[in-house]
């Protein structure tokens, strides 16, 4: 399952869920110290 785990939708769909975590986690500190800063 680890190797061909990519070429399927399955594999694909969680690749897509954990770069959205990361963007959204990334996107989330940088507002918190933006805010930080502003305030």
């Amino acid at each position: 399952m680890g190797e061909w785990s990519h070429s399927t939708p399955l594999g694909t769909s969680v690749c897509l869920v954990q770069m959205r975590r990361v963007k959204l986690e990334l996107s989330a500190s940088f507002f918190i110290k933006f805010s930080g800063l502003k305030v």
